[in-house]
């Protein structure tokens, strides 16, 4: 009998060893997993702040090019309008022969206008300075100062 009740302690003891050191396995495996949850969970984020940021960039984008479009729609649906030549109400510049190019040289100049202003607070950096927009802004002024 004393043979069996050891039998029996030493399997219990082993028991209860094996069930330890399962439950350590345990720990660890559900430690890894729930880290692994945590890094899946930041992976996803970081793409979603990445997708964000692209479509916060395009909207940008979009509206410079509209804000830039505005004015420039504005005045042809002005300028587009049906006035009648050399009437009471008909606006002066298009009664002047010149009133196309006119027309052309007020959008140029609202187009740099807004180019220059967006480029000085820093919202655009493409090809041109603010710095050669003023040379070239100094250069159309002289030619139109010549052309008088």
């Amino acid at each position: 009998m004393l043979s069996n009740e050891s039998n029996e302690d030493y399997s219990t003891v082993y028991l209860k060893t094996y069930l330890m050191a399962l439950s350590d396995c345990y720990d660890c495996e559900l430690d890894f997993v729930k880290k692994e949850i945590l890094h899946t969970r930041t992976v996803y984020e970081d793409m979603a702040n990445i997708t964000s940021t692209r479509q916060n960039r395009t909207n940008v984008i979009l509206s410079l090019v509209a804000t830039v479009f505005l004015p420039l729609t504005f005045l042809t649906g002005v300028f587009g309008m049906n006035f009648q030549l050399h009437a009471e109400y008909s606006m002066p510049i298009l009664n002047d022969p010149n009133g196309p190019i006119y027309f052309a040289w007020l959008s140029v100049a609202i187009t740099i206008l807004i180019y220059t202003y967006f480029a000085s607070n820093g919202w655009i950096t493409f090809i041109f300075s603010p710095r050669k927009i003023k040379k070239f802004w100094k250069w159309i002024v002289s030619k139109c100062k010549s052309a008088k």
